[in-house]
């Protein structure tokens, strides 16, 4: 299943935190990364991974990648784009299964 959605397979046996949302303002996935890295930097986590699946939108969006890189945790980045041949509702549960 982590083969289908795309994960390397370095990370299929690392905790993963998972986020499937638009790339919007209103879904503030600046909160998003600055939560994940508070709970990596005073936890002492040392194998989670930031899974982030986002589709482009016309409309302003974060910079996820340049987020990541200000908390120095860029190194700890999944970033996904959805596969176009594939439903939401198919990502979503590829993601819950996984």
């Amino acid at each position: 299943m982590l083969q289908q959605i795309g994960l390397p397979s370095d990370v299929h046996d690392k905790f993963i935190v998972g986020c499937v949302a638009r790339n919007q303002s209103r879904k503030r996935l600046d909160l998003t990364v600055r939560h994940f890295a508070e709970w990596v930097k005073t936890r002492g986590v040392d194998d989670a991974w930031h899974y982030i699946q986002t589709a482009p939108t016309s409309e302003a969006a974060y910079d996820v990648r340049g987020l990541m890189k200000y908390e120095q945790l860029e190194h700890r980045l999944l970033l996904v784009r959805p596969a176009l041949r594939r439903t939401f509702t198919e990502t979503v549960q590829a993601g819950v299964l996984a």
